[in-house]
């Protein structure tokens, strides 16, 4: 990668959303080009806009944006987990998630039990449904948090499932099926699902960290 003192900053993005992030490029053509390359999308695949002049960081090198530049530029982490968010002067970055999409795809149009995490958050919701990517559009409307699916449990018992595991976080409700809960808390919720299905060989359990890279 090249260095050169009229780079600026742009936001790269493609339809799915599944790789966008920030990108040091001289213009939108290389910006898009970089990424195209990186990603291995075909020419013309990806969209770039224009975010800000890097005037002050000369010799910043072409290519994806490092923590540390956008911290020096003022950009806040709100969620450094799936998917990684940055936010300045009331503008919100979501960087793509190929992940999430994946997950979303093996869970969907099957009935099972669901955890939604609020991106950025300590706040989950549990539930069930028979088509989880519809349910995530439904209840992001009017969501000031992007929701992300954590886990799936496709099970045919899935109200009696949802019952129980709401059962054992009932100290860390805040209202309806909304739960906040602490690292400890989140592992005990996973430890309670593990023993839930160490009889039951009709369930399958799909989450984010089977799909997620070591």
């Amino acid at each position: 990668m090249s260095k050169a003192s009229s780079n600026k900053l742009f936001w790269v993005w493609t339809n799915d959303h599944s790789e966008d992030y920030f990108v040091v490029a001289r213009s939108s053509l290389s910006a898009r080009r970089f990424f195209e390359d990186d990603v291995g999308f075909d020419p013309n695949h990806a969209k770039a806009k224009f975010v800000e002049d890097l005037a002050e960081f000369p010799d910043e090198e072409e290519g994806y944006a490092s923590h540390e530049l956008l911290e020096k530029l003022g950009y806040t982490l709100v969620s450094e987990t799936m998917p990684t968010i940055y936010a300045k002067l009331g503008r919100t970055y979501v960087g793509g998630c190929v992940v999430q999409r994946v997950l979303c795809s093996e869970a969907s149009s099957r009935p099972g039990v669901y955890c939604i995490r609020c991106a950025g958050s300590m706040f989950f919701k549990i539930g069930v449904t028979t088509d989880v990517g519809r349910r995530i559009k439904e209840l992001q409307t009017g969501c000031p948090y992007l929701l992300v699916l954590d886990f799936f449990i496709a099970c045919p018992e899935s109200k009696t499932v949802e019952k129980q595991l709401q059962k054992a976080l009932s100290h860390a409700r805040t209202q309806f099926e909304w739960f906040e809960m602490n690292g400890a808390e989140y592992e005990k919720l996973r430890s309670e699902i593990r023993k839930l299905s160490a009889t039951r060989t009709e369930w399958q359990i799909l989450e984010y960290l089977q799909y997620a890279p070591p």
